[in-house]
């Protein structure tokens, strides 16, 4: 038999391997960032058009072991990696341990910009709204005390 060229059979080798990692890349995409921390995990985020307004959309898990109200900002990029808007939501009341859907409204720097302008996104805050509230009003309480 003819002798199998190794220059070929290790080029289809590296094509096959290239296209395995395109569509692990693609399929990874489509299901969206995940972001974990102290108390929380926020899965499927994308950029989703609803009734023509551009959001962050996901799931975000409660695991600071309390009913809790979670507020969720992100930087969002254009395709040069310059930061051109934020996006601001929150999930209400989520039970400890449970997952809600939250959808974050885009705000655009430029408010001429096209939302499709938008490249990539990054998580850049959660804050626990009942925790800081209850903070808020220790220190409210406190103060009432001292000035009596």
């Amino acid at each position: 038999g003819k002798p199998v060229n190794r220059k070929k059979a290790f080029g289809i080798i590296i094509a096959v391997i290239i296209i395995a990692i395109i569509v692990a890349l693609l399929f990874l995409g489509s299901q969206g960032k995940t972001d974990s921390g102290d108390g929380y995990k926020i899965t499927d985020q994308k950029i989703e058009t609803i009734d023509s307004l551009p959001y962050v959309t996901g799931r975000v898990n409660n695991t600071c072991g309390r009913k809790e109200t979670i507020a969720m900002t992100w930087h969002l990029y254009n395709s040069s990696g310059t930061e051109i808007g934020t996006a601001l939501g929150a999930a209400e009341n989520i039970d400890a341990g449970e997952t809600a859907d939250f959808k974050a409204i885009v705000i655009l720097n430029d408010i001429n910009a096209d939302p499709s302008e938008i490249a990539s996104f990054e998580l850049s805050g959660v804050t626990f709204l009942k925790q800081e509230n209850a903070k808020l009003q220790a220190e409210i309480d406190a103060y009432k005390k001292k000035s009596k």
